[in-house]
């Protein structure tokens, strides 16, 4: 495995979630030598897939790999620069979605806080003898 190969593959593992643009990444690189026809395979890869579509960190990704890539057919960027570019857009990404599900995952925290706090507390005492026994539950 090349150093690109393994700049590529490793910017992609970074988008946590994003399996299946790691396996599309890894497969268009493999089966495609050129920039061009590997953009071109990430772009049928990801026309394809639903869980590509519908995100758009990933339709992102996408799109700047076909930016790319026509840069790269119009001779204004070598292949090595649009491959360098395109693992930077990865790392960009890569900071966009782990801040988005930090926030996500500190509002199901704040939500959850609330509902625990807003429960109704509740008390019930027994009497057992002369003595009482209470219980308080939320």
């Amino acid at each position: 495995m090349n150093l690109r190969t393994i700049t590529l593959l490793s910017a992609a593992a970074v988008l946590c979630g994003c399996a299946p643009m790691t396996t599309v990444q890894h497969t268009c690189e493999q089966q495609n030598a050129g920039f061009v026809a590997m953009a071109e395979c990430i772009n049928r890869a990801a026309s394809e897939d639903p869980r590509i579509r519908g995100n758009a960190l990933r339709r992102e990704y996408v799109a700047y790999a076909n930016f790319l890539a026509e840069q790269v057919k119009q001779g204004t960027m070598s292949e090595a620069t649009a491959r360098y570019q395109l693992a930077e857009k990865f790392s960009a990404l890569s900071g966009k979605y782990e801040e988005s599900a930090q926030r996500s995952a500190n509002a199901f925290q704040r939500a959850a806080a609330a509902r625990s706090s807003n429960r109704p507390i509740q008390t019930d005492c027994y009497k057992v003898g002369n003595n009482v026994s209470c219980t308080t539950t939320r």
